[in-house]
């Protein structure tokens, strides 16, 4: 998956909470794939969805991102 790959990274913000983290990977789950984010010392997983991934940009090194509520406190 060369698309996973280029993301590794690449910092996630979130529209409200600004800055999460930084990408490590996309997992690959059957019908679920998952964003995998490391934030500080936590790994935060965030399905790789349209709804909730709004944008990656390859020129800023950046995923915009709309977590559902509470999921970054998981």
């Amino acid at each position: 998956r060369r698309e996973a790959e280029g993301i590794k990274g690449y910092r996630v913000t979130d529209e409200n909470l600004g800055e999460i983290g930084i990408a490590e990977e996309l997992i690959e789950v059957a019908g679920n794939p998952l964003l995998k984010i490391r934030s500080g010392i936590r790994e935060i997983l965030v399905p790789a969805h349209p709804d909730i991934i709004l944008e990656v940009s390859a020129s800023k090194k950046r995923i915009l991102i709309r977590a559902p509520e509470g999921l970054t406190e998981l």
